[in-house]
């Protein structure tokens, strides 16, 4: 029997976003994995939602989400194992018109903004 063991398989994360588009400006998107479908989500302006999980053992880990407000439809890749498994566990996530916005260690502010996937 092979057994395969690496602290990557039991990492867990924690994903929060937040809706800071505006004020009365609600928030609608729905993420998903290749094994998970977080289902469709709401947010009204300055609230978060969150969730959590384990990275897997190949560091292939990827969570992406369809984004949208009033008229505006983007695509984001939420959680990218190698963009984020030694960045963050607990990643937390602006989301703002022009883009969505994490924590940036160097300027300790939520400042570390990344281009919509499409």
């Amino acid at each position: 029997m092979l057994v395969i063991s690496s602290a990557r398989g039991s990492d867990k994360k924690t994903i929060v976003i937040i809706n800071d588009l505006g004020p009365n400006i609600d928030f609608y998107f729905h993420c998903k994995s290749a094994n998970d479908d977080l289902g469709p989500q709401v947010l009204p302006y300055r609230r978060s939602w969150h969730f959590e999980f384990k990275r897997n053992v190949f560091g292939t880990t990827l969570f992406y989400c369809h984004m949208s407000w009033k008229k505006i439809s983007h695509w984001f890749n939420i959680y990218v194992d190698s963009r984020d498994k030694s960045r963050c566990d607990y990643c937390m996530w602006y989301v703002r018109t022009y883009a969505p916005c994490t924590w940036n260690h160097k300027t300790k502010r939520f400042d570390l903004c990344f281009p919509w996937t499409i």
